[in-house]
């Protein structure tokens, strides 16, 4: 039997298995410490599943949960009868690898076909836990006493009604439920429950999101790539996601959006390169890092960072660069612009406009108003007695007008494009000219992402008026004044006031989104973009894209959403043709 790897398709050797495993529990190299000399001894992998390897062989088990996720199915062995263990045995040679073998032994010994897989990790045929464990003589089967290095895996039932009741202990049967506390009385259950009871914890289920997509996607092969992010709590499980797919070689986090506990967090696991935006428009930086590896690779952006060299890497790395994927509607548009003057020679694949992407959107809005009103009161203002405006009403700047309504407190708004306009009109908001907004507003969001107010505009601004952005500072604002004759003074944690003879503003976090201050939890909704990225980069392998702007396609979209409903919705949902489950038949 040869083992099968990280994802079908992938060849990974066993040794590189139980590395990515002790990198995930490093407190059991010591336990495991015999395993790791079997296997670094043996030049034969397939030696190590021999039941005839007297010195150890390595075995295939399962640990099942009942269906509410609240008990485990054991079984009194037939041959070490006084004690309850899980269903398991030796990998025979038609397994396809350790994790089909342990399926086939639970179908085997418990009798049912019907029950799911639960990944522990991001790399999909790990176990959740490897004991190792010393096997008596069996004179009956002419066994010496030997070791047993037991491959542990997660499944539940999906129905209790698929168990014979004539199997049960209780019917003069073999299997018995054991709560979580009763099994970790046992020496042998002891660590794998704490692992269980984590892995069924709220704070996995992103993991298990990420698995599901992954599978899905079918990655057809392993490359490499180079990762434009923010650096914030739901960070880490997204780069984990993208390294059981793709080799990261570098991971550029955004500088305006970093949380300094999470960056030092993933610093032993990913390179970290801090590079600004003019740094990788400058090339010689990036190209650099590209060059330093071979083979095909693909680009994660947020918000356009490798635009101006999109056609300059197609030529560079032609024949290797698979595509960029783009985040946000500001990179969109800046890869856009790059494809009207000349026609992009490289896919490069959004998701800014992505139907997934509207929650995210309307999320982020929520957050900015949040943020921008817990500011207000620090200054000793109340948000819901001051003239707001919001400049921009795309899917963010909607958002924020959206949650001002429902505090009661009436926007203007103002939208270069007539129609967002007119719907901005249609929603309730006050919708006066562009100028009036500036000379009247005590508070002004600022949501277009195209530098939306000038030098001289920020002159005209009512005096006093606190300026929060959703975006980067350059991005949003042409803030060649704060060189002028503009003088800036932090009067409180993050908020400058901008004065001048006769004139004053506060431009809160510099221009900078203001609801990365208080790190812009968007809950489980941020995920379902970064899948679909994901899914994207699955995609691109497959040459499903031309060079020049593309998005996926709805059915594509569906299935991510369907796979989020599974994941965070506990299943709670109606039957539909989209319904994804990794069912054991």
């Amino acid at each position: 039997m040869s083992y099968q790897g990280l994802l079908p398709g992938f060849q990974k050797p066993l040794k590189a298995h139980v590395v990515a495993y002790l990198n995930a529990f490093p407190g059991e190299t010591d336990r495991l410490r015999s395993l790791s000399a079997l296997i670094l001894d043996t030049t034969d992998e397939n030696s190590l599943f021999d039941r005839k390897n007297n010195i150890g062989h390595i075995t295939a088990s399962g640990m099942v949960l009942s269906p509410d996720k609240k008990r485990l199915l054991l079984l009194h062995h037939k041959f070490i009868k006084e004690r309850l263990l899980q269903p398991g045995g030796h990998v025979d040679g038609e397994d396809e690898n350790i994790l089909a073998a342990a399926q086939r032994e639970v179908r085997e010994e418990i009798g049912v076909s019907s029950f799911s897989y639960i990944p522990y990790h991001i790399d999909y045929f790990l176990p959740i836990d490897i004991d190792t464990h010393d096997i008596p003589v069996n004179s009956k089967e002419k066994e010496p006493k030997h070791v047993h290095h037991d491959f542990r895996f997660l499944f539940c039932l999906d129905s209790e009604a698929d168990l014979e009741p004539s199997r049960m202990v209780i019917a003069g049967g073999n299997l018995v439920w054991q709560s979580f506390d009763e099994a970790a009385t046992q020496q042998t259950f002891k660590s794998v429950i704490e692992k269980i009871r984590i892995a069924l914890s709220q704070e996995f289920l992103p993991r298990h999101f990420y698995q599901k997509v992954i599978k899905i996607a079918s990655y057809p092969r392993r490359s490499a790539s180079v990762v434009v992010t923010h650096i914030l709590p739901d960070s880490r499980s997204y780069l984990e996601a993208l390294s059981a797919v793709s080799f990261i070689q570098a991971v550029i986090p955004k500088p305006k959006s970093i949380v300094g506990e999470i960056l030092a967090s993933i610093k032993n696991q990913f390179n970290i390169v801090n590079l600004t935006r003019e740094d990788i428009s400058g090339g010689k930086k990036l190209f650099k890092i590209l060059d330093q590896f071979k083979g095909e690779f693909t680009l994660y952006d947020i918000g356009g960072y490798f635009s101006l060299l999109a056609n300059a890497l197609a030529k560079r790395y032609k024949g290797r660069i698979l595509g960029i994927i783009e985040d946000t509607e500001n990179g969109y548009e800046k890869y856009r612009s790059i494809d009207a003057d000349s026609p992009l020679l490289l896919p490069v694949v959004s998701v800014a406009r992505s139907p997934l992407k509207d929650t995210e959107d309307f999320l982020v809005g929520q957050s900015v108003l949040f943020s921008a009103d817990a500011i207000i009161r620090e200054c000793g203002d109340l948000i819901q007695y001051m003239n707001c405006g919001v400049i921009g009403f795309g899917k963010i700047g909607r958002s924020i007008a959206h949650h001002l309504l429902l505090r009661g407190i009436k926007p203007s708004v103002y939208d270069s494009n007539p129609i967002r306009h007119i719907h901005a009109r249609n929603q309730l908001c006050e919708t006066p000219g562009r100028e009036q907004i500036l000379r009247e507003s005590d508070v002004l969001f600022s949501a277009t992402g195209k530098q939306a107010l000038s030098t001289l505009e920020f002159r005209d601004l009512k005096a006093g008026c606190f300026v929060f952005s959703v975006t980067s500072s350059d991005d949003e604002f042409n803030t060649k004044f704060l060189d002028g004759d503009y003088r800036p003074d932090e009067i409180a944690p993050h908020v400058f006031r901008y004065s001048r003879t006769g004139h004053h503003f506060y431009l809160v976090n510099q221009g900078n989104a203001v609801n990365f201050l208080h790190k812009a939890v968007l809950g489980s909704f941020i995920h379902l973009v970064r899948a679909e990225m994901i899914f994207a980069g699955a995609c691109l392998m497959r040459n499903e894209f031309k060079p020049g702007l593309n998005e996926l396609k709805e059915e594509q979209r569906k299935i991510v959403a369907q796979a989020w409903l599974d994941v965070f919705n506990g299943g709670r949902k109606p039957s539909t043709q989209f319904e994804i489950k990794d069912k054991l038949v």
